[in-house]
């Protein structure tokens, strides 16, 4: 779901399909965090939102939205990580489970001509 605010965009997530225990036997606890880029090199993302850190589920969704700036004569790219936070006060304490990139314009024509 998209809500457009003049140059911002909210873009609610969710994930699907996760599995709610880790290999240690302890709860899966996802965020999901969003980067940005106006080019494709690695190097030169920029964290811009963070969701909250979800209970426990294997289909968590996220009240959070991620919100997203632009300016509508750039090109942006996207990228999505999620992570396994053990805790909800540290950062640094948190696992990689996957990620997905797309360009901004690729999810707003999404959802213009579903």
């Amino acid at each position: 779901l998209i809500e457009e605010e003049n140059d911002k965009v909210l873009l609610h997530v969710s994930c699907r399909k996760l599995n709610p225990r880790r290999s240690d036997g302890r709860d899966l606890r996802p965020q999901v965090r969003l980067f940005s880029s106006i080019t494709t090199l690695a190097h030169e993302w920029i964290l811009i939102s963070t969701t909250e850190t979800s209970a426990v589920s294997i289909n968590p969704g996220f009240s959070t939205p991620l919100t997203v700036f632009y300016r509508f004569e750039e090109f942006l790219y996207l990228k999505f990580e999620v992570y396994d936070c053990k805790s909800h006060s540290e950062e640094g304490d948190s696992q990689l489970i996957g990620k997905a990139y797309s360009p901004l314009h690729e999810i707003l024509c999404s959802q213009a001509n579903p």
